[in-house]
């Protein structure tokens, strides 16, 4: 297995991101060497991808029931957009 397919955490995929950027800024990188980082931040890029899509689904939103009584819901994409102009309707 090489570096860039070892599981990173969120946190060190980011890092390791940033040292790639970094590295292939200096412009006086041979081309093989450029491309190799390059290949390696898509590697690292898709798993803070993967990261962030275990993130999402496991996003919970706090929705309260009546007064004072809260439940937990899955988070949903589609309805987490609210229209602020609801309460003035009123």
């Amino acid at each position: 297995m090489t570096e860039a397919e070892k599981p990173l955490n969120f946190e060190q995929a980011v890092k390791r991101l940033e040292e790639i950027v970094r590295a292939l800024d200096d412009q006086t990188l041979p081309l093989d060497a450029a491309l190799a980082l390059f290949e390696e931040g898509i590697l690292v890029s898709r798993q803070c991808a993967a990261h962030l899509e275990v993130a999402r689904a496991r996003v919970e939103k706090l929705v309260e029931q009546a007064p004072g009584v809260f439940s937990l819901e899955a988070f949903d994409q589609e309805t987490s957009a609210v229209d602020t102009d609801d309460d003035d309707e009123e």
